[in-house]
């Protein structure tokens, strides 16, 4: 909905993170948080420009409920499998979570625009990095390439010095 994407563009973007962690945990991956971020900022350098940012949004409102229904169903079939079936199943659902986000991070992210989204998570997870650092559950060195998302960031907001700045504050 046009009209709602300035209030909840956001929640978006958290609930992508929290299905992501979700999947991360049950595959046991949780503690990568570091090399998350970087693959983040990795993506979002390379597939600013070209990523097909509206690709499963654009047809008309027809094709935007079928895309909603089927992202729907296959988040409820993966959170339903990871929280009530085997090893494996669990396994199986967490993966089936994690490519439906980020197929919908790749090719469905026209606000706040190409690559942004992306770096987004991957500030996200560059908190989660320090937060294991600071715990002492990884190196504070290895945490440190966590700084590598901000200075993507401001090199992909070139030209857009609010941005930059509100990045460098950030």
């Amino acid at each position: 909905m046009p009209n709602l994407i300035n209030v909840l563009w956001t929640l978006s973007y958290e609930m992508a993170f929290y299905l992501l962690v979700t999947a991360m945990f049950t595959l046991g991956m949780h503690r990568r948080s570091t090399a998350v971020a970087l693959g983040f900022t990795t993506a979002a350098v390379l597939g600013a420009g070209t990523l097909p940012v509206a690709l499963l949004s654009a047809g008309g409102s027809s094709r935007m409920l079928t895309v909603v229904l089927v992202v729907a169903g296959l988040v409820v079939m993966g959170l339903t499998a990871v929280l009530t079936g085997s090893r494996r199943v669990r396994q199986a659902g967490s993966i089936v979570i994690g490519v439906t986000v980020l197929g919908l991070l790749a090719v469905n992210q026209s606000f706040p625009g190409p690559g942004q989204g992306l770096l987004i998570l991957a500030t996200m997870f560059a908190g989660t990095a320090l937060y294991r650092a600071e715990r002492g559950e990884h190196s504070w060195r290895q945490a440190g390439w966590a700084a590598l998302v901000p200075l993507a960031g401001i090199w992909l907001a070139r030209g857009e010095f609010g941005l930059q700045t509100a990045i460098a504050a950030a």
